[in-house]
């Protein structure tokens, strides 16, 4: 039962205002309603359960918060695989524009940022989107296996790629440096040395894995990659099979 001192008129209001929270403007709004009931004088049954009502919602909160953190990145690894297995890579001119499963990231993340902005305090903002530019970046580099062929101006459409994700990025992220994703640019870069080249740098320095480096002596040497192993047989430089024993021989790369 309501203490007597509290306004029928008062109680009815909040719990108003508790059912709009709930279902429009946002997680934190209502905790914040919760938290401003919790300020009436009940008595001792209806406070336990209130407390029990004000836990769940605070479980429900994270559970919200985390599942919206993880769906944002699901979106990210779906549209990237897709772009890196689906785009054409071996093209005959310079592309003017990112991949289309690139461009429909690029709004997924527009029209998930306009809402988290919208519904959640700067801190759950910052949770939700933290590291997603470290994920895109891995994924732009390790996704490289799946792309089946590739010449100069299809790795300039990949990097054009990784420049199309960094404006919506930097829109999000806190972390302007690794927003620019340099390792992958660096990555793709290694394609225009050419085998020998590629096998020279190694030599000097590596930052990369065996299985990246071999991906990249793939398309340089125009390995098939979606047929696996049988692709190098058919690959177009017939030296092939040199540059890979030696790029197996020629550091310790895990």
């Amino acid at each position: 039962m309501v203490h007597r001192g509290v306004e029928r008129t008062e109680v009815s209001s909040r719990r108003h205002s508790l059912a709009d929270y709930t279902c429009g403007a946002g997680v934190h709004h209502c905790r914040d309603a919760i938290h401003s009931l919790a300020n009436l004088v009940f008595s001792r049954e209806i406070s336990r359960r209130f407390g029990a009502l004000l836990k769940t919602y605070s479980q429900l909160a994270e559970i919200i918060l985390h599942t919206i953190r993880i769906d944002i990145r699901c979106r990210t690894m779906h549209y990237l695989d897709a772009a890196m297995r689906l785009g054409n890579y071996n093209i005959d001119h310079e592309a003017g524009e990112p991949d289309p499963y690139v461009v429909d990231l690029n709004t997924e993340i527009s029209n998930c940022n306009e809402f988290v902005s919208a519904a959640m305090l700067k801190e759950e903002h910052q949770f939700v989107f933290a590291g997603l530019e470290h994920l895109m970046e891995h994924l732009f580099i390790s996704n490289a296996r799946h792309v089946r062929m590739a010449n100069d101006f299809g790795i300039r459409k990949i990097i054009r790629n990784t420049l199309a994700l960094q404006q919506s990025v930097r829109t999000i992220s806190d972390d302007q440096q690794h927003a620019e994703f340099e390792r992958a640019k660096s990555y793709y870069s290694l394609f225009f040395l050419a085998p020998q080249g590629l096998l020279d740098s190694i030599r000097q320095h590596q930052n990369f894995t065996f299985d990246e480096y071999k991906t990249i002596l793939n398309l340089q040497c125009g390995v098939d990659q979606s047929i696996g192993e049988a692709g190098v047989a058919k690959a177009t430089d017939h030296n092939y099979s040199m540059y890979r024993l030696e790029l197996e021989s020629s550091a310790d790369i895990s």
